[in-house]
């Protein structure tokens, strides 16, 4: 995994819409800010600009956004989606040879929370000391690196505990190797979180993430939501911050 830097982070490139996870440079920290309530894409983009404004801060400072949606989208639907929030992003200056530098989650809550594409999330680097470099990872998926959706996809449609933990194994390795690119390794103290709508949180927590030495201290923070596009089943994404607050 090749790793490159922005004037805030380095980052491990991944799709063109998704970094696959950012570092904060040295000097550096990372905070994240929750909205009260989710919103949708204009509002939210614009609060985010504005709050970094506020702050003293380029939209450059921005290094994370998580996102949701009402349903999960066809392919083909999903990348028109895409080209939409690159769109956003191109406006900020925020793209690089056509591609987000930045991490994203983006899934889809179960019980109808959301009715049109909103920001639930969003993280930014700042000056600051942190004793551990903090790092946010773009939500993963059981698709290897490389791979052709949705061919290979790892246990395509099996949701039985045993095809969980196969689709779990592939996002954790995946997960692993960006962590370690990024120059950092897991700790106790990292926010690891799951999205799925299958009961997929004990094996995950009990068989696979010790595997990678990862007991969080925190726990596992389950969301019951879907991937953004048809054919995958599972997402996991590891943070870690200076603070979070609420907007």
């Amino acid at each position: 995994m090749r790793l490159l830097e922005t004037e805030f982070y380095r980052y491990v490139p991944g799709s063109r819409f998704a970094a696959d996870g950012v570092l904060a440079c040295p000097g550096m920290a990372i905070s994240r800010v929750a909205f009260t309530r989710f919103r949708q894409w204009d509002r939210g983009f614009g609060d985010i600009g504005a709050f970094l404004s506020a702050e003293g801060l380029t939209p450059a400072a921005l290094c994370g956004v998580e996102l949701r949606m009402p349903a999960a989208l066809t392919f083909d639907d999903f990348r028109s989606l895409n080209d939409k929030y690159l769109t956003r992003l191109d406006e900020w200056g925020l793209l690089r040879d056509g591609r987000s530098t930045f991490a994203r989650t983006n899934v889809c809550p179960a019980g109808n929370v959301v009715r049109a594409p909103s920001v639930a999330a969003f993280s930014y680097v700042h000056p600051g000391d942190n004793p551990v470099q903090c790092f946010v990872i773009s939500g993963i998926a059981e698709l290897p690196p490389g791979g052709s959706f949705p061919a290979d996809v790892t246990a395509p449609g099996d949701t039985s505990a045993s095809g969980l933990r196969a689709k779990a194994t592939t996002i954790t390795s995946i997960v692993s190797d960006t962590i370690r690119a990024l120059g950092t390794k897991w700790t106790p103290a990292d926010t690891v979180n799951l999205y799925c709508a299958f009961d997929s949180a004990h094996v995950v927590l009990r068989e696979v993430l010790p595997v990678h030495g990862v007991v969080p201290g925190n726990g596992l923070v389950w969301y019951d939501a879907t991937p953004p596009t048809h054919g995958i089943d599972m997402e996991l994404d590891v943070r870690r911050y200076a603070n979070t607050r609420r907007l």
